[in-house]
């Protein structure tokens, strides 16, 4: 049964088949609640998206995707140069980013200017 609170997703979606556990990617250009499996035929439906941020090590280039992947990391090639991208999912904020490129924003302390007359 499809949740109405969750979805519809639309734009680069990255999904785990629920059929044959296979990973894929594609872009959904019409809004979806599920996909179909092009290795089995599976329909699995799209509840509770994470964002992913995939940064390639090789050549540079950035993805976002949302995905349904609930492990805590897993791998994924690259679109531009195919090399292997390992992920790993940021607890505090619920999100996969690539291994080692926490992309957490640093405070910058500003001294606060003490003025002398």
């Amino acid at each position: 049964m499809i949740d109405l609170k969750e979805g519809p997703y639309k734009g680069f979606l990255l999904i785990k088949c629920d059929g044959c556990g296979k990973l894929y990617g594609f872009h959904a250009k019409q809004v979806t609640y599920s996909a179909i499996c092009n290795e089995c035929g599976e329909v699995t439906l799209l509840e509770k998206m994470r964002p992913v941020h995939l940064e390639c090590d090789n050549c540079g280039h950035y993805y976002s995707y949302l995905t349904n992947i609930r492990t805590r990391e897993f791998t994924y090639r690259c679109n531009n140069c195919e090399s292997p991208v390992d992920m790993e999912l940021n607890l505090k904020k619920m999100r996969y980013h690539t291994l080692g490129h926490d992309p957490v924003v640093k405070k910058i302390k500003r001294r606060s200017k003490q003025w002398s007359i």
